[in-house]
């Protein structure tokens, strides 16, 4: 039994800078890989007995490594038997892209296993037709992405001295739903909370960095605009609990907080262990799913 692990990523800033004719929205964002929280995938090799994708967490929908192990085959005529047992413990619908980790995980390994029949921009370019995410998985370091998810530029991130407290608050955010509610909320449609559009079109709506915030202590280097992220207004208003929690890190004392992706997970980042070692206890103590990162520079 082969035994693999992967982390997820959080957006440091998320800019929608266009819908495509595809459907799919271009965005403008730094992702940030993380190593916890982290999967489990186990990869045995089988005979048809036995064989199979297995997980123990339910995941509703198109299961992304069965997709990845048929890209894989149509792209380069192999099709290993295998079993497939997922240890979920990066939450679903949380937008730090654990099912896109999982996908450039397993394509990894099938190339590298099967003798490497695909190149590394062959790679890439398979990896988008899996998802959006998992591109920047098989690079997995800190990278600003355009577009879809295949314009990846590696950057430098000044991390030194900062500390990283996520919280996942248990609620499941549909990615299509998030853009959807977007999309709504710039074409003046009904979100269920007309304060939080009139919010999101005229002052920026639950803007992450602003001069305040970073008030008395050294402002990260993280481009695209800071924080802010173009998702939270649609998705506040769905979920007020979580514009709850975004509020509650920042009275913890998080210089600076913000939702990843399209959510739920928020995160706050401190210059200070102490505040954010007591802000993770606080925050633990009503979600379970709570992680304390001591960050670092990124220099690539």
């Amino acid at each position: 039994m082969i035994r693999l692990t992967c982390g997820c990523k959080i957006n440091l800033g998320l800019k929608i800078t266009g819908k495509r004719a595809d459907g799919f929205h271009d965005l403008d964002s730094v992702f940030c890989p993380l190593q916890w929280p982290r999967d489990e995938l186990r990869i045995t090799g089988t005979g048809r007995q036995g064989a199979g994708i297995f997980c123990d967490a339910n995941i509703a929908g198109e299961n992304i490594l069965a997709r990845t192990l048929a890209i894989f085959g149509s792209n380069t005529g192999i099709f290993p038997n295998l079993r497939l047992d997922l240890c979920k413990r990066i939450p679903v619908g949380a937008g730090l892209g654990g099912g896109s980790a999982n996908a450039a995980l397993l394509l990894r390994w099938l190339n590298d296993t099967c003798g490497r029949p695909l190149s590394d921009p062959d790679m890439l370019e398979l990896a988008l037709d899996i998802g959006s995410d998992v591109p920047f998985f098989l690079i997995n370091r800190p990278c600003r992405l355009r577009g879809r998810g295949g314009n990846l530029e590696p950057v430098s991130l000044a991390l030194a001295g900062w500390f990283l407290v996520l919280v996942w608050p248990g609620i499941h955010v549909s990615t299509r739903d998030a853009f959807a509610a977007y999309d709504a909320m710039r074409s003046g449609k009904d979100c269920g909370d007309h304060d939080a559009r009139q919010n999101f079109l005229t002052n920026g709506y639950s803007k992450a960095k602003d001069s305040s915030l970073f008030a008395g202590c050294p402002q990260p280097d993280f481009g695209v605009d800071g924080l802010w992220n173009d998702l939270e207004a649609p998705v506040f208003a769905m979920y007020p609990a979580l514009g709850s929690l975004k509020a509650a890190m920042l009275a913890l004392g998080a210089c600076a907080a913000a939702m990843s992706g399209s959510g739920s997970a928020i995160y706050g980042l401190f210059d200070n262990n102490n505040i954010a070692a007591k802000a993770w206890n606080a925050l633990g103590r009503e979600y379970p799913a709570t992680y304390l990162v001591a960050l670092r520079n990124c220099d690539l």
